[in-house]
C-alpha cells in the first residue's frame, strides 16, 4: 500500500509540473511574450474616462496618454498610479477612436478618418491641423497605431464589409510626406488586410486547448453578420516590429509580421477585458491595454510585462 501511494504520489507530482508546464507554453511564447491572464498591474480609471478610446505611451515615458471618445480631450494616465489628468479640450465634440505619439507630435483620428496633428503641446494653446482622409469617410476607423521602422501611421478600419463581410483592411499614412492643404485630402495607402479566412486557416493547424474558444468563434459557429473581429486598437511592438490589433467584438487580440500574416492570437478573458479599446507598449516592451466601461464595470487600464518563454 505504501509503495502504491509512493507512486500516486509522484504521478500526481509529474502531471501537476507538465500541466503548469503546458500552461506556460500555452501562454507564453517568443511571438506573444504576456500573459494575458495575469496582469502585472491594473488600474480602474476615473469617470471621465468610461469611455476610454486610444492609448499611446508619452515622450516623457512616465506617463500614457489617451481620450474618451465623446469629445477632443487629452488625458495623461501616471503609469505608476493610473492617475489621469485631464489636458486641454482641443475639439468639442467627435467621435475619436484613436490618438499616437510620434515623437513630441501627437496625432488623433476620428471614426470617419479626420486627423488632428499637435505639437508644442507645453504651449497654450498648442499648435494644430486638422486633415481629412475622404478614402477613409466611411472605413469606421477605431484604432491608430505608429510604424517606426516605415515612418507609417496605421489606421484600423473596423467598418469595411468587402468582399462579403469578411476581410478588414489596416491603412497607412507616411508621415513624412508633404502636408496637404487644408483643401486637399491625406493620401493613406493600403498595408495589409486582415481576413476571415487567415483566422480559419490558422487556427486549423492548432490543437492546442488554448485555441479552442477562437476555433469556435471563426470556424465552428461563424455568426450570420460575417467576420466578427472588429479592430479597436493597433500598436507595433518596438522590439520586434510585430502589429498587434485588438478587437472588443469577440475580445481577440492578433499578432501579425510586416506583412501581414498571422502570427499568434489569443482569446481575452471577458471578466478581464470588458471592452478592449485601447493598447500601446514602452519602449522596453511593456503591454498597456485599456478597457471601457462595461455592464457596471469601471474603464481599466492593464499592464502586462515582457515574459521569457
Amino acid at each position: 500500500m505504501l509503495l502504491k501511494n509512493v507512486f500516486l504520489a509522484i504521478f500526481l507530482i509529474m502531471q501537476t509540473c507538465s500541466e503548469q508546464s503546458s500552461k506556460g507554453q500555452n501562454t507564453v511564447s517568443d511571438v506573444l511574450p504576456y500573459d494575458l491572464s495575469k496582469p502585472s498591474t491594473s488600474f480602474d480609471l476615473a469617470t471621465p474616462l468610461h469611455e476610454i478610446s486610444g492609448l499611446t505611451a508619452s515622450p516623457n515615458a512616465e506617463q500614457l496618454a489617451c481620450l474618451q471618445d465623446e469629445i477632443g480631450q487629452l488625458f495623461y494616465i501616471d503609469k505608476k498610479t493610473g492617475k489621469a489628468t485631464p489636458s486641454v479640450i482641443f475639439q468639442n465634440s467627435g467621435d475619436f477612436e484613436g490618438i499616437e505619439f510620434v515623437g513630441d507630435t501627437l496625432w488623433a483620428v476620428t471614426s470617419k478618418g479626420k486627423l488632428f496633428k499637435m505639437w508644442h503641446l507645453d504651449k497654450t494653446p498648442f499648435d494644430i491641423q486638422v486633415f481629412k482622409v475622404e478614402s477613409l469617410r466611411n472605413a469606421n476607423i477605431e484604432g491608430l497605431g505608429y510604424n517606426r521602422q516605415t515612418h507609417q501611421l496605421l489606421l484600423a478600419a473596423k467598418g469595411e464589409k468587402t468582399d462579403g463581410a469578411t476581410l478588414r483592411t489596416i491603412w497607412a499614412f507616411d508621415t513624412q510626406q508633404t502636408t496637404p492643404s487644408p483643401k486637399e485630402s491625406m493620401t493613406v495607402s493600403k498595408v495589409f488586410d486582415v481576413q476571415l479566412a487567415d483566422f480559419q486557416s490558422f487556427l486549423k493547424q492548432k490543437t492546442d486547448k488554448r485555441y479552442a474558444k477562437l476555433t469556435k468563434d471563426y470556424i465552428e459557429n461563424p455568426t450570420p453578420a460575417g467576420f466578427e473581429f472588429g479592430p479597436s486598437g493597433i500598436a507595433v511592438q518596438p522590439q520586434n516590429g510585430h502589429t498587434y490589433i485588438v478587437s472588443a467584438t469577440n475580445r481577440t487580440l492578433i499578432v501579425l509580421d510586416a506583412a501581414g500574416k498571422i502570427l499568434d492570437m489569443a482569446k481575452l478573458d471577458k471578466t478581464l477585458f470588458p471592452q478592449p479599446e485601447g493598447l500601446c507598449f514602452d519602449a522596453d516592451g511593456t503591454l498597456y491595454i485599456s478597457n471601457e466601461a462595461k455592464d457596471g464595470s469601471n474603464a481599466n487600464l492593464l499592464v502586462f510585462n515582457k515574459q521569457a518563454k
